[in-house]
């Protein structure tokens, strides 16, 4: 072929510059240009290909059916497109599409074809590319529609429920032909509550028969239970028989998959701060569309919203909640700080604490010993008597209340659950109480008629409640016992007896300590005995065993007086080891605990020992031993105080009863006197009596009382007497005699003293009054009727006095005569015309027959002994004067 050089270097530099593909050929086929560009497309450069046959370097793959260049077309000039697949040089394939144009020389034959080719497999990438970024932008936007129609859904919602009835219904049909939501309703929710959307309103009844016939199972391997335990995803763009298999699914389950035509699935998990809250689950069934990962995506940011509202919505309520249940704890809280005493701070808790609960009841049980547990009645007083009324419960027992107390933890009866001692609860919580020692001292047991179950929540504020109850509890015990001890001490510190000091021991041992049993004994060092000082409240045959004990008879009480130490026998398991001979009389005398406390004087000597029972094991913990070792030092203190007073006031009383001279015998008179020292007073002895027959046949009897107590009272009143009978048995005029043995006494050592004379003329039938600021004598004539003797009266003797005539009354024969001190009738709660006027009652149901003797013997038991407990104790001093003629 002769081409000018100049047009072919032409041509090739034009062709050259084209940033496309071009091929040269004549007009024969053979490939006269190959540029760059087409050594590129096809592999093979223009070297290799300059001279060769188009169509056998561009040959058709072979499954090309492309038909071949149109001749007529070649033949006419005109210019073609054709699209085809060629094999390159490295045997791959390639699509291209080729403009063919062919070139005419001056005698107007084909001297050249141009064909420019392009790959189409990269404009194919280009339209599928807008094709694929059109698709993205339709899903983005209606995964934005989507989102936003959850996030109204999520906002317009007013509860739990109407939430995920509103999201099922958003997300059904958009992302699945099923929607089945399952929420936990709170943090500890065992089972969550569900809900289901489907296209076909028929179906939700299914899928709710379905989800009674399959409850949901914690356990389960695939499913809700397993996204709930994984937190993560399941997904299944495609719903095999061999999948369902492949599940372990039973075949009724296969057949129900079968039924609902089931072909695509996902279960995402509403998942927030690492807490699944539930599971989003949703569904394709029958039709073409499968979920792919962008579906698993968008139902995974929609659960992710759910999550995030649900999460909120607990904190609100949580928030909400934990407020309403401080204000509640507050107020309660005053509420006990009010509360005046433990039975008080009891009554709060039962009537007021279930509220910061909700809790339909609240019951409390105390323990009083090692072996049970009392119910407490609230606004019960909590007295031995009313302790012994509660229901008690064996701390060995199975209900939740003993339980809580035996192992010092916290006891949940939640839904499906019941405990046996509170067959009415659907719920109940045992939460135990603890002293400063961590001791159980009661448990508190808050009671639901429905079922429920308790989340954190419930446990945190539970334990709140607890400690500020308990916290009441133990406060209003202490200050309960330090009242108790005080009024002890108040007892202790009037006491005058050693029986004084048992009683108050044995009253404070039952009311304080609960205790049955408290048993004062003092030691007799000759002996080597320790005596009782009051009635054991033992059996009777039990206690004329013991009546008096020697310190080696082997019991806790003697050994606690001979060792000097505190003797701890907490249940009859130590009795059996320790004291095996006294484990019979135990077991009769019901006791079942004892303690056994030596007393001390201020030298440290022992002088007794105390030992209290009880009728149920204890436990011997470091306040009881200290609240029994603060009794018993109180005790030792006034026993040694009371010691000595007792050896006073026998010195006394025996001083007294020698100065009290024997009454004359008077043939016409019946006379009778009564004397009782006071018995709660130290330093008794001032009240006096006397009778002095005169020379005329009549009689004196005087009755008096010295102001003052003690061996100077008695001092006085022997000095008063003697100068009082002295001027009588010397003739003075009856009327000068308080006052001459007024001055007698006054220039040395004045004596202030009541006194009455009284001047019995039974030869004259009168009877002649004179008194001191004495109380007046009673006159009972024989008609019964008692007439109080109120003339004569003059000051009290140690104040300036003057003569006073005495007053004479009629002294009918059969009369008696009554002349006292006021230790007879004295009371704080009434006046001395009061006291005067109820001694006349009792001295007016007198029998005239009695004997003088008898008659002061029943007044002094029922006016004297008939104290209230306001009463004054002190000595009294009565004679009685019967007129026989």
């Amino acid at each position: 072929m002769n081409v000018p050089a100049v047009s072919v270097d032409m041509l090739r530099r034009v062709i050259g510059s084209l940033p496309r593909s071009i091929v040269v050929t004549d007009a024969d086929g053979v490939i006269v240009i190959w540029n760059d560009m087409a050594a590129q497309l096809f592999g093979w450069t223009e070297a290799e290909v300059a001279g060769r046959s188009i169509s056998t370097v561009l040959v058709p793959a072979g499954e090309d059916d492309s038909p071949p260049v149109p001749l007529d077309a070649i033949e006419a000039g005109e210019s073609w497109l054709v699209e085809r697949t060629v094999n390159r040089r490295d045997g791959s394939t390639i699509r291209v599409r080729a403009v063919t144009r062919v070139l005419h020389g001056a005698d107007g034959k084909v001297e050249y074809v141009v064909a420019a080719s392009e790959d189409l497999s990269e404009i194919l990438l280009l339209e599928q590319s807008a094709q694929e970024a059109t698709r993205l932008e339709r899903v983005q936007r209606q995964r934005l529609e989507l989102v936003s129609a959850v996030n109204e859904a999520l906002e317009r919602s007013t509860d739990l429920p109407d939430l995920m009835t509103q999201v099922t219904s958003v997300v059904v049909p958009q992302l699945g032909d099923w929607c089945t939501l399952h929420i936990f309703p709170t943090p500890d929710a065992a089972e969550p509550v569900v809900e289901v959307a489907h296209v076909d309103p028929s179906m939700v009844r299914y899928a709710r028969e379905l989800q009674q016939r399959f409850p949901y199972d914690p356990e389960s391997t695939s499913g809700v239970a397993k996204v709930v335990r994984t937190g993560e995803s399941e997904f299944y763009p495609e719903i095999t028989p061999d999948l369902v298999r492949d599940l372990d699914t039973t075949p009724e389950a296969q057949r129900i998959v079968d039924e609902l035509a089931l072909r695509s699935a996902i279960a995402v998990p509403l998942r927030k701060h690492g807490q699944v809250l539930g599971v989003l689950q949703l569904v394709m069934s029958a039709g073409q569309r499968r979920y792919t990962e962008e579906d698993l995506t968008l139902a995974q940011a929609v659960a992710a919203r759910i999550a995030a509202t649900l999460d909120n919505r607990r904190l609100r309520e949580a928030q909400a909640r934990t407020a309403a249940v401080d204000a509640r704890l507050a107020a309660l809280g005053w509420q006990l700080a009010a509360a005046a005493d433990l039975e008080q701070v009891l009554q709060v808790i039962t009537e007021d604490a279930g509220e910061v609960m909700d809790a339909d009841a609240v019951e409390i049980g105390l323990v009083f010993d090692a072996e049970h547990v009392h119910a407490v009645r609230a606004g019960t007083p909590l007295t031995p008597e009313a302790i012994a009324r509660f229901d008690l419960y064996e701390i060995s027992g199975p209900s939740a209340m003993t339980r809580a107390v035996r192992t010092g933890e916290r006891q949940y009866v939640e839904e499906g659950d019941r405990d046996p001692m509170q067959p009415e609860a659907r719920a109940l919580i045992a939460s135990p109480l603890f002293d400063g020692e961590h001791h159980s001292i009661g448990v508190l047991v808050f009671i639901w008629h429905h079922e429920r179950r308790f989340d954190e929540f419930d446990r945190t504020a539970i334990e709140t409640l607890s400690r500020l109850c308990g916290a009441a509890i133990r406060r209003a015990e202490t200050s309960g016992y330090s009242n108790q001890l005080g009024e002890l001490t108040a007892g202790m510190a009037a006491a005058r007896t050693t029986g004084d000091v048992a009683e108050l021991l044995r009253d404070h041992g039952a009311r304080a300590l609960r205790a049955s049993l408290a048993n004062l004994r003092l030691l007799d060092p000759s002996t080597k005995t320790l005596r009782g000082v009051i009635d054991s409240t033992l059996p009777r045959d039990i206690a004329a065993r013991f009546q008096a004990v020697h310190l080696d008879d082997g019991l806790p009480l003697t050994d606690a007086a001979r060792d000097d130490v505190s003797i701890w026998v907490p249940n009859p398991e130590e009795y059996a080891v320790s004291y095996p001979d006294v484990v019979p009389i135990a077991s009769e005398a019901g006791i079942r605990a004892t303690a056994a406390i030596p007393l001390h004087d201020s030298q440290g000597t022992v002088i007794g020992a105390v030992a209290f029972a009880w009728n149920a094991a204890m436990d011997f913990d470091a306040p009881l031993r200290a609240r029994l070792a603060t009794l018993c030092d109180v005790a030792a203190q006034t026993i040694e105080r009371v010691s000595l007073y007792e050896a006073e006031h026998a010195l006394i009383t025996s001083m007294q009863r020698q100065l009290l001279t024997p009454l004359p015998e008077v043939g016409s008179l019946e006379l009778a006197a009564f004397y009782e020292p006071a018995a709660a007073a130290v330093g008794m002895g001032g009240d006096w009596y006397d009778a002095i027959p005169l020379p005329d046949g009549s009689l004196v009897a005087i009755v008096g009382d010295i102001v003052g107590h003690g061996v100077e009272a008695v001092a006085s009143m022997a000095r008063l007497q003697h100068l009082i009978t002295g001027l009588v048995r010397t003739g003075t005029p009856l009327e000068e005699v308080f006052r001459r043995a007024n001055a007698m006494a006054r220039p040395s050592d004045p004596i202030f003293a009541t006194c009455v004379l009284l001047h019995i003329d039974v030869a004259a039938h009168r009877l002649g009054v004179l008194s001191a600021g004495h109380p007046w004598p009673l006159l009972r004539t024989p008609d019964g009727a008692v007439h109080p003797l109120t003339g004569g009266r003059q000051a009290l003797i140690g104040a300036a006095m003057r003569s006073t005539e005495m007053a004479y009354v009629d002294l009918p024969p059969g009369s008696l005569v009554l002349a006292y001190t006021d230790g007879l009738i004295e009371r704080r709660t009434e006046t001395i015309e009061e006291s005067i006027a109820r001694l006349a009652d009792a001295f007016a149901e007198v029998d005239d027959a009695t004997p003088a003797r008898t008659v002061l013997e029943q007044l002094v038991v029922n006016v004297a002994q008939d104290h209230d407990d306001a009463a004054t104790t002190d000595d009294i001093a009565a004679m009685v004067v019967r007129s026989l003629a």
